[in-house]
């Protein structure tokens, strides 16, 4: 009798073992890249229905379909200008620079990218940028434009900026030459840099938009290779370190005071960093992971059976903050996201969650989910927090906007208008 009760139980705790193993894989979060299309170019990109592309030599088109239709992008260029560059605010305002073998011209459209406003030019006379620029706006009044130029026979990484949504535009800092060497300059929405750079060898970070640089303790010998991530507070990450002794990925815990070897992360070249804790990382097909902790776990995000070629891969952010999309050697073009208007989510299959209306007004409500929930800007600025129990949740007091509802388990995106 008792080798019989000791059968049972054994089988019994075998079954029980097995049913935590597929509730445990059930509710782990899968992500997939979405294959879009291959265009000649990616411009620029908001979500997954807005962005803008070259279709042909110079045929710059917008979509607000997620490119099923391409129409034709209001501001014809004819060689040598070329479109640089795209830094949607939101799926109707967008800036845009077109580099004219000279210089570089600011425009502006408030209308999707069916009209633009004059042009204006951001360099000061006698700089010759290299047509490879990153710009940033804050807000629809302040942004940056940073490239790098020549300028009497040398060449110097600049850093400018307007505080009259492009009106004008002057050098951020007083230091024209603040980063002889930067090899790496990562700007966020939210106001914050951080630069690695070979003269002088080292990171410097900013909190002001900008205005004033902080140096950070060194790291291993630094390369042109390196990429990093920041969340604005105390957490900088590192990656393609190349010739450090012990790891090729770093990170920093205290801002950038000391730096420990990032053994979490998957082998990584390219990171990037969204609000409010959202780490990607893409070494190749096989190590696209995706953090939403800050970088202490990470899922893997694959890819369907189209796959990136070509040696040119990095990945970028949109300009909602939150989508991630990768060009490869083709112009090949992925996104991560689930779905169109609710955006990157975590969910788990095991107690799927619904999110309704998307767009909200004045109430929102989350079905299939009890406990508590926290709702986020998208700079990662607490609005909210609440208990959710299936009933309509008063968001009146909201300003109009994107924000994050984040659960016990998933993070999901809504809009108020």
């Amino acid at each position: 009798m008792k080798t019989i009760s000791l059968f049972k139980f054994n089988v019994w705790l075998l079954g029980f073992i097995i049913l935590f193993g597929l509730l445990a894989t059930s509710s782990k979060a899968q992500y997939t890249w979405q294959y879009i299309e291959n265009f000649d170019n990616v411009m620029g990109l908001y979500d997954a229905q807005h962005f803008v592309v070259e279709d042909g030599n110079r045929k710059y088109k917008y979509t607000t379909d997620g490119g099923t239709t391409l129409l034709n992008l209001g501001l014809p260029i004819s060689s040598p200008r070329r479109l640089s560059t795209v830094e949607y605010l939101s799926p109707t305002e967008m800036m845009a620079l077109v580099f004219t073998g000279s210089s570089f011209e600011f425009h502006k459209s408030t209308d999707g990218g069916a009209t633009f406003s004059p042009a204006v030019n951001v360099l000061s006379p006698g700089m010759a940028p290299l047509n490879l620029p990153q710009m940033v706006f804050f807000d629809n009044m302040e942004g940056v434009v940073y490239d790098k130029v020549s300028y009497k026979s040398d060449l110097i990484p600049v850093l400018f900026k307007t505080t009259d949504g492009g009106a004008s535009w002057n050098l951020a800092t007083a230091d024209t030459f603040a980063f002889e060497d930067a090899y790496d300059m990562e700007i966020y929405r939210a106001g914050h840099f951080v630069v690695a750079s070979n003269l002088p060898q080292g990171i410097e970070i900013s909190t002001d938009r900008g205005a004033t640089f902080t140096s950070l303790a060194s790291l291993p010998p630094i390369t042109s290779g390196i990429r990093m991530a920041y969340d604005g507070q105390q957490n900088i990450w590192a990656t393609n370190i190349a010739g450090s002794q012990n790891a090729n990925c770093y990170v920093s815990a205290d801002g950038g005071n000391s730096w420990n070897p990032w053994t979490a992360v998957p082998d990584g070249d390219d990171v990037q960093f969204t609000q409010p804790s959202n780490l990607l990382i893409f070494g190749s097909a096989d190590t696209t992971a995706l953090s939403t902790d800050g970088g202490s776990t990470f899922s893997t995000v694959h890819f369907p059976a189209t796959k990136p070629v070509g040696s040119l891969l990095r990945i970028r952010t949109g300009g909602d903050q939150q989508t991630f999309y990768v060009i490869d050697g083709t112009a090949r073009l992925w996104i991560l996201t689930n779905s169109p208007g609710v955006g990157m989510e975590e969910l788990t299959t095991a107690n799927p969650i619904q999110l309704y209306p998307n767009p909200a007004h004045d109430q929102l409500t989350i079905q299939g989910y009890q406990g508590e929930a926290r709702i986020y800007t998208l700079n990662g600025q607490l609005s909210q927090k609440l208990m959710v129990d299936d009933q309509p949740i008063d968001i009146s007091g909201l300003t109009p906007g994107i924000y994050f509802i984040e659960l016990e388990n998933s993070r999901v995106k809504f809009l108020k208008h």
